[in-house]
Formats: structure tokens, C-alpha cells, sequence
């Protein structure tokens, strides 16, 4: 991505980083104008809620799993279509109303498809609590 991107003139406005200490999440984030996850199969990814909660537009691939995740608030492509991905880019970058809708999309998604911290932690604590139950059956 970055050397087309160099190729293409604009590869100052591009960064692609690779794994992301969680020190340095929210400072990626801040950074970001928008994130982009192309990906071809996950059944799930921090990356749809992070970029939600942290108020950033998201381009993922155009997968069923990803509009399972993330609802209306992503702009979605083929994984395959660099030159899709770009014009969404371009489109965010000269859309300030539509950059606006796509993070209060992103929001209202987190806020209904996501469990909070709290309710997450008590999923898991019942989990835990079902399957020692079950082994000592």
C-alpha cells in the first residue's frame, strides 16, 4: 500500500502500522484520519469497535462478516479493489458530511452491537462459571 502510495504522490498522507502496541493504541487512533481494514476472512476484529469508539471513519472489506460487525458504519469495498478503496479515501477527504456521518454511524453501532466493558466481563464471568460447572458434572 505505501509504495503505491508513494508511487501516486501521496505517500506522506498514508501510514500502515502493522501491530500496534496497546500502549500506543490510542495514540494511532488520535493520529488517524480514517482507518482501513482490508481483509479477506476474520469472524472478528477489535479494529470495527476501536475505530468507532475513537470517532474514525472506517473503509473494511464489503464480507458479510464485516457488515455483520459493523453495520452502517463503515463505507465497504472489495478487499481486492485498491482503486475502490482510494476514491473512498478521496471521498472522506473532501466530505466533511459524510466523514460526520460515518463516525456517528460508527457510534451508534458500538453503542448497539457491542457490549459495554461491564456487560462484557459479565458474559465472560458466566462463561466461566458454565464451564466449571460443567466439569464437575
Amino acid at each position: 500500500i505505501k509504495s503505491q502510495a508513494d508511487t501516486l504522490g501521496v505517500g506522506a498522507l498514508v501510514e500502515t502500522l502493522g501491530v500496534v502496541k496497546i500502549t500506543d493504541l490510542a495514540k494511532a487512533y488520535h493520529d488517524a484520519s480514517a482507518v482501513y481494514l482490508p481483509t479477506f476472512w476474520e469472524v472478528s476484529t477489535a479494529v470495527y469497535p476501536e475505530s468507532f469508539l475513537f470517532r474514525r471513519p472506517l473503509v473494511t472489506s464489503d464480507l458479510d462478516f464485516a457488515r455483520a460487525l459493523c453495520g452502517k458504519g463503515a463505507i465497504f469495498v472489495s478487499p481486492r479493489d485498491p482503486e475502490g478503496a482510494a476514491a473512498c479515501f478521496v471521498e472522506l477527504a473532501t466530505s466533511p458530511v459524510l466523514t460526520a456521518r460515518m463516525v456517528e454511524a460508527g457510534a451508534h453501532q458500538l453503542t448497539t452491537a457491542y457490549p459495554t466493558a461491564a456487560e462484557k466481563f459479565r458474559q465472560q464471568l458466566e462463561l466461566i462459571a458454565k464451564v466449571a460447572a460443567a466439569g464437575r458434572r
